[in-house]
C-alpha cells in the first residue's frame, strides 16, 4: 500500500520519528498527504534511553546532554541508582520539573525532535507521549529525597503528568497531545476512572495498545478483572466523546500479534459498542504473507453500520447489544456462553457468511451481524380516477421489504398514514380523498430493520 492510497483509507495511525523521517525524505509524508489525519508522532518525555541517543528512534530527550549536564533530572534510588520505567536502558525523569520542562519545550523540541513538517507552530500536528501509568512508582527512595518521594504516590505522577500536558499545550497551542496508557483489571471503573479522567483532561486524547483483552496484558485475568478493564472502556470511551477527545485503541498492538478472526470479530464489536463521533478511531496489527507488519484494509471497513439507533443496552448480565441502522453489535462478556436470538430477517457477518438465530456467542467474545432496510421505492405518480378516488403507483426497487407505507397531505408538509401495504405490492387505491382538494404523497419501504428513504412526492388537484 503507498502512502497515498494509505491516506485515503486510513484518518489515524502512529509512528516513530525516525520514520516519519524517512517518510520525508521519500517524499511520501502522510501528515502533509492528508493534513486532517490524526497521525501521531511517537513522543517519550518521561524517560531518557542510553540504548537511544540523539536522535532517539522513539522521541526520547537527548540522553548524554541531560546525563552530562543535569543529572538532578534523572530519578534515583536510595543506593544511588537510575530506576527504570520499562525496559532496563530506560532512567526515569523528574518530568514536571519546570527548569527540565523549559529546556525539553523550549530547546530541545525545536532544535532536535521536531522535523521539516511539524517544526511551522501554526500546523495542526499530533503527538503521542508514551509510558502512561498515571499510579505511584514503586522505588525504594533515600529519606530525605523529596523528589524521589514525590513519584511514589499517585498524586505525584498523576501532578507531574497535568503539569506536563499543561506546559506542553501552552508552549506549542496548536499541537496535539494524547497519551497512550489503558484501563486496569485490579481496579474497579469507580476507582479509575476518576484519576484518569482527571489526567486525560489535560490532553486531547486517549490511545492504547489495547482494546479488549485477546492481545492484552490482562488477557490472563480472572475474568473479573476482564470486565473490571472492559467496564472501564466502555465508560471512558463514553467520557472522552462527550469531551471533544480523540479514543484511539489497538487491536493486537499489546503483543504485537495479528488477531485472527474471532478476536477481529469480539474487537469490532467491543468498538461499536462505545464508537461515537468522528474522534474515535478502531485500529488492528496486520501481517502481510511474509510476517512484515503492513497497514491493509479489512472488510468492515466497507461495510456501512448506519446510524445508530440506540445506546450501548446491556440485555442480560454482562451481554450487550447496540443497534445501527444496518448492523447489530453484541458482546458477551459473561462467564459462560449465551444464545441470542436475533430479529427475523437475513443476516449476515462482515464476510458476507450467514448468520443465524439463535446467535451463540462464547464467554468473552462478539460479533457484528449485518442487515440491511430496504431500498427507496421510485416513480411514484398519482392519478384522478374520479373526485373520490386517487389511484397511486411506483416501482419496487427492494426485495426485502415487509410492505410499503404510504403518507398523503394537504399542504406538503404534515403527512398523515394510509393503511399499510404489503410486499411486492407497487399500487394502491385512494378512496378516502374529496373532491377539489389537493393532495400530496410519498411512499417508502420498511422491514424489521427500519424505513428506506422516501420517494419523490407526487401531487395532484382532485376534480370537483
Amino acid at each position: 500500500m503507498t502512502a497515498q492510497q494509505f491516506v485515503l483509507a486510513f484518518d489515524a495511525a502512529m509512528h516513530n520519528p525516525s520514520v516519519f523521517r524517512q517518510w520525508i525524505r521519500a517524499g511520501t509524508d502522510i501528515r502533509k498527504l492528508n493534513p486532517s489525519g490524526v497521525y501521531l508522532k511517537h513522543l517519550n518525555l518521561r524517560t531518557i534511553d542510553s540504548a537511544q541517543l540523539e536522535p532517539s528512534t522513539e522521541g526520547h530527550p537527548d540522553y548524554n546532554w541531560i546525563k552530562t549536564n543535569h543529572p538532578e533530572w534523572i530519578l534515583r534510588d536510595a543506593n544511588g541508582r537510575t530506576v527504570p520505567l520499562y525496559r532496563s536502558t530506560e532512567e526515569s525523569l523528574d518530568f514536571g520539573n519546570d527548569a527540565y520542562l523549559n529546556w525539553v519545550l523550549n530547546t530541545w523540541m525545536p532544535n532536535n525532535y521536531l522535523d521539516s513538517t511539524d517544526s511551522d507552530p501554526n500546523k495542526i500536528t499530533w503527538y503521542l507521549q508514551d509510558n502512561g501509568d498515571f499510579l505511584g512508582m514503586h522505588i525504594n527512595c533515600a529519606p530525605n529525597d523529596a523528589i524521589c518521594q514525590k513519584y511514589t504516590t499517585d498524586a505525584g505522577v498523576q501532578s507531574a503528568f497535568k503539569h506536563m500536558f499543561d506546559r506542553f499545550k501552552a508552549r506549542w497551542p496548536n499541537k496535539r497531545i494524547m497519551v497512550s496508557t489503558g484501563t486496569l483489571s485490579y481496579l474497579t471503573p469507580s476507582e479509575q476512572l476518576p484519576f484518569m479522567e482527571d489526567v486525560l483532561s489535560h490532553t486531547d486524547g486517549y490511545f492504547s495498545e489495547c482494546l479488549v483483552d485477546s492481545h492484552c496484558y490482562f488477557a490472563g485475568e480472572p475474568n473479573s478483572g476482564k470486565r473490571n478493564a472492559l467496564k472501564a472502556t466502555m465508560r471512558l470511551a463514553s467520557w472522552l466523546a462527550e469531551h471533544g477527545k480523540v479514543f484511539f485503541p489497538n487491536l493486537g498492538m499489546g503483543d504485537r500479534t495479528q488477531p485472527t478472526r474471532s478476536e477481529m470479530n469480539y474487537g469490532w464489536a467491543f468498538f461499536n459498542l462505545v464508537r461515537k463521533g468522528n474522534l474515535q478511531f478502531f485500529a488492528k496489527v496486520t501481517q502481510d504473507s511474509t510476517g512484515l507488519w503492513q497497514p491493509r484494509t479489512y472488510p468492515e471497513m466497507n461495510l456501512s453500520l448506519g446510524q445508530p439507533l440506540e445506546e450501548r443496552q446491556q440485555i442480560s448480565a454482562n451481554v450487550y447489544r447496540r443497534s445501527f441502522e444496518h448492523a447489530i453489535a453484541y458482546v458477551n462478556l459473561s462467564d459462560s456462553a449465551v444464545s441470542i436470538s436475533l430479529p427475523s430477517g437475513t443476516h449476515t457477518n462482515s464476510l458476507g457468511q450467514a448468520v443465524f438465530s439463535p446467535l451463540t456467542l462464547a464467554s468473552f467474545s462478539g460479533l457484528t451481524v449485518y442487515h440491511s432496510i430496504p431500498i427507496a421505492p421510485s416513480n411514484l405518480r398519482a392519478t384522478a380516477v374520479s373526485r373520490g378516488q386517487v389511484n397511486l403507483s411506483w416501482t419496487d426497487n427492494s426485495d426485502n421489504e415487509a410492505g410499503f407505507k404510504i403518507g398523503r397531505s394537504i399542504n406538503g408538509v404534515d403527512f398523515t398514514s394510509l393503511p399499510l401495504v404489503s410486499a411486492n405490492v407497487t399500487s394502491y387505491k385512494d378512496m378516502t380523498v374529496e373532491g377539489s382538494t389537493k393532495y400530496y404523497y410519498r411512499v417508502r419501504a420498511y422491514n424489521n430493520f427500519g424505513y428506506s428513504a422516501r420517494s419523490n412526492v407526487a401531487s395532484l388537484t382532485t376534480p370537483p
